[in-house]
């Protein structure tokens, strides 16, 4: 195994780093779900960016449910040392935490266990996008 830079590599692995590079690949996950259910008729998906925060909102089509059904929404903010992700009511789904691996790389850790960052979003979202209204 080659020699890792492991201060430098930590360093870029930084909280402020990773959470941008989150927000940017979430707004790519709700542009992807976007283009999938092109039809009026389903919720509309949307991400809004506050300074140590990011809100996707699933919002259902007044059409459909005589605008009776409530947003649903997955909160993302950044903490000192953690980023949090909660839903509508403020509940948390999940906390990660920064790490650097055994092979250089950068991952979160939740609840003790590494994850690359698709699998946090998965975490995150996949109940927002894919359950059933």
């Amino acid at each position: 195994m080659p020699e890792i830079d492991w201060v430098n590599e930590r360093f870029s692995c930084s909280l402020a780093n990773v959470f941008e590079a989150l927000r940017l690949q979430v707004q790519d996950d709700v542009g992807k779900w976007t283009k999938l259910h092109p039809t009026g008729n389903v919720r509309k998906i949307s991400v809004v960016t506050h300074e140590d925060a990011f809100i996707v909102l699933s919002e259902p089509p007044s059409a459909a449910f005589g605008g009776s059904r409530s947003t649903e929404r997955v909160e993302f903010r950044r903490h000192e040392k953690t980023i949090q992700v909660s839903d509508k009511g403020g509940k948390k789904i999940l906390e990660a935490a920064l790490t650097l691996n055994d092979q250089g790389e950068c991952r979160v850790k939740i609840d003790g266990q590494e994850y690359e960052l698709w699998q946090m979003r998965k975490k995150a979202l996949e109940d927002l996008l894919f359950k059933t209204p």
